[in-house]
């Protein structure tokens, strides 16, 4: 076992072996309430000996959902199944981020949201979308920030947002997808201004010592 500790921004990390966030979809969610199963299932891997956990992806708006069986962090009555999950792994010293996600394109509860219009298959299955007003934009920014607020709220100790597998974040960065010519598209800089946004506005909004991290994909 790792023996040295590390410590960021406060919290202390006191094993090299760190929990990805895995979507279950097993453990009886709806609306996007955590599960007492779920919350077993976390803490039995900080009983383990985790040196953090990152909690799978909870979707930050209602008609965003990759699954109807997805956890979510959009309202206040998805919270206090979140501060038990949070209780769980900190009953273990195990620090623990909640990942944030919006399906984007590949959302089965609402309009697909994309950067630009899309029609064409995205890991196996066809899709198509509308290109968002730069408004959309500004909401979805907003509503990630707010995600953000609420987890802070249940005790984590920060977040990750979800930029890979085509998802919502995932699609702005990425040039195949992302062809818009305004601030939000063209050069890196305006292919990654959404994600820039939301990261400042999460440390505004959480301070300091709240932890975001982020997941990229890249081919």
């Amino acid at each position: 076992m790792y023996q040295k500790q590390t410590v960021i921004k406060g919290k202390t990390i006191t094993s090299a072996f760190l929990m990805a966030p895995m979507v279950t979809f097993g453990y009886g969610v709806k609306n996007g309430i955590i599960t007492d199963e779920l919350i077993s299932h976390y803490e039995a891997r900080a009983r383990g000996g985790i040196g953090m956990i990152i909690a799978e992806a909870a979707c930050v708006a209602e008609d965003g959902r990759l699954s109807e069986y997805q956890t979510g962090i959009w309202n206040e009555d998805q919270m206090e199944g979140h501060r038990m999950l949070v209780s769980a792994a900190h009953k273990f010293k195990v620090p623990i981020l909640s990942q944030l996600h919006h399906a984007g394109i590949r959302t089965v509860s609402g309009r697909p949201a994309s950067p630009s219009a899309f029609h064409g298959t995205l890991r196996g299955r066809e899709y198509t979308a509308d290109e968002m007003s730069e408004d959309e934009i500004l909401l979805r920014e907003q509503q990630f920030i707010e995600a953000a607020v609420r987890a802070r709220a249940a005790g984590y100790d920060g977040v990750e947002l979800h930029c890979a597998h085509s998802y919502f974040l995932n699609a702005f960065l990425s040039p195949t997808v992302n062809h818009r010519t305004d601030r939000f598209g063209g050069n890196i800089e305006g292919r990654m201004r959404v994600v820039l946004d939301i990261m400042e506005g999460i440390r505004h909004s959480c301070g300091e010592n709240f932890l975001i991290s982020v997941r990229l994909g890249f081919d």
